[in-house]
Order: C-alpha cells, then structure tokens, then sequence
C-alpha cells in the first residue's frame, strides 16, 4: 500500500508454422486387377508456443541513457552546455561514483536524467534538470499510467518535479521536470516525449523479468512495522511513514512492478524520555534484487554479520556529538534489502528482523 503522505501487454505475437505432411502412394502389382487405393495427401497446421520473455528481461532503449536521447536532442530540449547527471555530479563531487545497474532494471525500466547549465537560457522559470523514464506498459500499471496521462507537478522535500506519460506501442514512457517550478511545463514535457519516442524503433521493446516464486512480495509499511516489532527501537508510538518529503511515482511504479519497495519509520520525538535514543529507519526491498549485489558491493563498505543473510556488508559513521549512522546491505542469495539509521546503530539488528519476517 502506498504511504499515507501521497496517494505512477505487450501484445505477445503467436507464430504458426505449417507443416505439410504427405503420405506415400503404393500400386499394388500389374498381375492384381484391383489398384490399392491411393492414400488422400493431407495437410495439417501446428501451432508453435510464443517463445517465453527472457528470464533477465528486456531493458528499454538496449539499457543506455545515450540511446534515450542524443546529446543533440538534450541540448534542443535545455540549451547548450547540458550533461547527462553522472558528469554534472562528478562536476560537484570527483568521488561521486554513478550506479551502474538499477532495480528498475528488473522491470524492464530505464530512468536517465540530464542537467541544465549554470547560465542554460530559455527554459521556463525553475526548470533546471530533465529525466526519462521508460519501461513496459503491462509493468507500470494501470493507476500510474492513468494518473500521469496528464501533466502534474507533485512536491519532492522542498522541490517540485513535473511529469507527463505517454504510451507507445508497448513501452510506456514518462518525461520528468523539476525542481522549482509552479505549473506543468508542458510544451517542455511534450518535445521531451516526442525526443525519446522518435528513438524507440531502434530497440527491442522493454519486457520485465520473469518474476520467480522465490522473489519477496511487497509488503504493507505498516503491517511490516508491526510485524519485525519496531515498536522495541523506535519507542510504542513510532511513525509510519516520511520523515519529510513525500513518496515519488517513481517509487510507485517499482512497486506496480514488483521489483523495489521504501519504507520509512521514526520515533515520535515527543514521546521519547529524555537521554534515550530517537532513530529514522529507512528500509529498501528490492525483490529479486541480487543480480545487483556486485554493483551494491563496489564501494567501500565492510563485510558485516548479519543473521540469515548469505551476505551482507554496511557502511556507518563514527558517534559524533551530532547524528551517528549506519547502513546495511544484506541478501538472501536472492532478494536484496538495505536498512539505513539515522540516530543510531541498530541497522543491523533491524535486517535480521526484515530478513526473518520476508523468509
């Protein structure tokens, strides 16, 4: 169920084979005045079963931002001196490390995004960064792709991101604006529609993976609190729910598709005796979600031990006189979860919980 602060088929094609199956003609011999009858040819059609979705899937665009739009058509849509977000972020941060794979992935998705200049002109006011999301439509689900088929713009902490949805064919594809901006851009979202769409016949459509038993279901946030009894942490009248900000489609549609889910709970600060600990927990399900863990595991973070995992690694800050943290990645061999805290080092504790409950 989506959080409380907000409420985003391919046709398969069949192809018949004919198979003409001929039978043999036999004469008796010239001696028998009576000719074995001839046998009638006949001819008969089997169909062949449509060929299974790839087990890993299909990603949209062949899995490139660069396939989504040129840099042509980046700078058409945001004027010269537009970048792609990894380079514009190595800009800022030379440490900055762009993921290399995304859950989205699972679902047959791709989400890119690109940056405006410093001194960009001729965008509309508050306009300073474009994005892309494409993935099929049987994975994006009815309620998104209904809700985006017009243009809206939904708040994102103290930014504003607008976004409008198109289908084509079998992939769905959704054009993002943001971040200080009043009224839907609309001619913006449109050219940015029309660039990526005019791109689409150069690749296979998108097709999700196909989902295994094994893979986690998506889970009610709130009946998932109750049930790993965070109330031990974070205090009997914890919060469900965004500590600030609010839930994004993007996030909606990972969990139309099945592939990723965030949850997020805090102490009630109110409540909390003086001297005890007040934490924000933010847990991230990603179901079949291991394939990832190489890409998970690139940075520098430590092996860490955690109870019923097949592996696990976490990455914390020393306690300091302001907020300690920690984070944990940990997997089933499978599925994927990452439990991050602010206030504190029970993230640990916490996935033994989440890992126990999922199974």
């Amino acid at each position: 169920m989506r959080p409380p602060a907000l409420s985003m088929r391919r046709p398969a094609g069949l192809v018949i084979a004919a198979v003409l199956l001929l039978s043999g003609c036999t004469s008796a011999p010239a001696a028998d005045p009576v000719a074995t009858p001839t046998a009638t040819p006949s001819a008969t059609t089997t169909p062949t079963p449509t060929p299974p979705a790839p087990a890993a899937g299909v990603v949209a665009f062949g899995g490139d931002c660069a396939n989504v739009l040129t840099e042509e058509q980046v700078e058409e849509i945001l004027g010269a001196g537009a970048l792609p977000f990894s380079e514009w972020m190595a800009n800022y941060d030379p440490d900055y490390r762009a993921p290399a794979s995304s859950p989205l992935e699972r679902a047959g998705g791709i989400d890119c995004r690109w940056m405006a200049a410093d001194d960009a002109e001729g965008l509309p006011e508050g306009v300073t960064q474009i994005g892309i999301l494409a993935m099929p439509t049987d994975a994006a689900g009815g309620e998104e792709v209904a809700l985006l088929a017009d243009a809206r713009c939904d708040p994102q902490y103290d930014a504003t991101n607008c976004r409008l949805g198109r289908t084509s064919g079998a992939t769905w594809v959704m054009a993002r604006v943001g971040a200080y901006i009043e009224t839907p851009p609309d001619e913006l979202l449109v050219a940015a529609l029309d660039a990526a769409e005019a791109n689409l016949a150069e690749y296979p459509a998108p097709v999700a993976a196909t989902r295994e038993a094994s893979w986690w279901a998506i889970r009610d946030c709130d009946e998932l609190g109750e049930a790993i009894d965070l109330a031990d942490f974070l205090g009997p009248d914890y919060r469900s729910g965004y500590w600030e900000g609010s839930p994004q489609h993007e996030n909606f549609l990972l969990e139309a598709a099945g592939v990723g889910q965030f949850c997020q709970w805090s102490s009630d600060s109110s409540a909390i005796p003086e001297g005890e600990e007040h934490y924000i927990v933010s847990l991230t399900l990603e179901p079949g979600g291991h394939w990832r863990w190489t890409d998970l595991a690139a940075d520098n973070r430590l092996p860490a031990d955690v109870r019923g995992a097949k592996d696990a690694i976490r990455f914390s800050t020393a306690e300091t006189d302001r907020i300690a943290s920690g984070t944990t990645w940990a997997t089933d061999g499978i599925n994927v979860l990452q439990v991050g805290v602010e206030g504190g080092h029970v993230d640990v504790r916490i996935a033994e919980r989440v890992l126990a409950e999922m199974g």
